[in-house]
């Protein structure tokens, strides 16, 4: 397993809250990972930490993957109900590509830090778009 952690925050304009707020929440902190692997049955794992008295989340969007009829490939996936501070997406089964992460509070204007744990069974690049 291969692991990296990536610190943020949602501070002004990226305190975006959850996709019921459709004008704010594009402007959430936004990471790309590429899966670096030759396959489609690569294991991913999100963890999201956060301020406590917030309700947080994740969701995950492909943009490209490799193979798009592969039985894991998806769209779009999201960590279910906000929690209180912390949050995690286990995914299995996900082909090799380009996937954006969007974590968000679930209210906007909720400012504070926040780390991203990402672990993979396949080699990865993660960058910060915003």
């Amino acid at each position: 397993t291969i692991s990296q952690v990536s610190d943020g925050q949602w501070k002004g304009e990226t305190a975006g809250g959850c996709g019921n707020h459709p004008n704010t929440h594009l402007n959430n902190p936004r990471y790309q990972i590429t899966l670096e692997s030759s396959n489609n049955n690569n294991q991913l794992l999100l963890d999201l930490k956060g301020p406590k008295q917030y309700q947080v989340g994740l969701d995950i969007i492909c943009v490209v993957a490799s193979d798009p009829s592969a039985p894991g490939a998806f769209t779009k996936k999201h960590s279910g109900a906000f929690r209180s501070g912390f949050v995690v997406i286990s995914l299995e089964d996900v082909p090799a590509g380009t996937y954006d992460i969007i974590p968000s509070t679930f209210l906007p204007n909720q400012e504070g830090p926040f780390f991203l744990t990402v672990k993979s069974s396949c080699p990865f690049k993660l960058a910060k778009l915003r």
